[in-house]
């Protein structure tokens, strides 16, 4: 089953296949053919924040989430959030595909998981999200893997539909605040008669880092950071 993303750019190579050189000696000073070397499958692709497709984004890159409530659901993820929900280890892997509908190419990558994400917000604008793509190998069709892939139809959310908080209260006076959350997955994990695929892609230790700004009223963030 497909879904479309919403996205409003894409990074990095995507796919990229390594060239061995021939030390071969000649009679002349032509090089030999390269070799083929190791296949990497990386990636990024910038989505505007909508509540459905983040949500798919959200499991894959934390984990499985915890869901309570009828009418308005709250989801909570935690890395490995065992406690509160059976397998919540990430998903063993998916399938990415960049759809050139217009010349009916479809790339193809697959074996991938989603390494992290990144955000950045500000006063005003619409909340977007960085998402970096692991993987493991490409390939090309003429025809999409799902031809009625469903359509992710919320609106984009504007930083006017967040709110801030800080030690589990309201915060007011942050101007700007970066979240970068990466699984630091192993990607040097080849395999001899792969035919240059990644064997493996582990997962990390989680990481979190970021930073906010905000007006300086008082002491309180100040002695905190000095608090560590």
């Amino acid at each position: 089953s497909g879904y479309i993303i919403p996205v409003s750019g894409l990074g990095g190579d995507w796919y990229n296949r390594n060239l061995i050189s021939d030390p071969t000696l000649r009679s002349n000073r032509n090089p030999s053919a390269p070799g083929r070397g190791n296949v990497s499958v990386s990636g990024s692709f910038t989505m505007p924040l909508r509540l459905g497709p983040w949500g798919w984004i959200q499991k894959h890159v934390v984990g499985e989430p915890a869901t309570s409530g009828s009418a308005t659901y709250t989801h909570v993820s935690k890395t490995d959030f065992a406690a509160a929900v059976a397998n919540s280890d990430l998903p063993v892997g998916l399938t990415f595909e960049h759809g050139h509908t217009g010349i009916d190419e479809y790339h193809i990558f697959t074996g991938c998981k989603i390494a992290g994400f990144s955000i950045n917000a500000s006063s005003e604008g619409i909340a977007t999200f960085d998402v970096q793509v692991v993987g493991q190998d490409y390939a090309q069709d003429t025809s999409s893997l799902d031809a009625s892939a469903s359509t992710y139809t919320s609106a984009a959310l504007d930083h006017f539909a967040l709110t801030m908080q800080e030690g589990g209260g309201a915060i007011t006076n942050v101007k700007e605040c970066s979240v970068n959350f990466t699984n630091n997955i192993d990607t040097s994990q080849y395999v001899i008669g792969s035919s240059g695929q990644i064997g493996t892609l582990p997962t990390g230790i989680a990481s979190v880092t970021g930073s906010i700004r905000t007006l300086y009223e008082d002491d309180t963030l100040l002695t905190k950071a000095e608090n560590h």
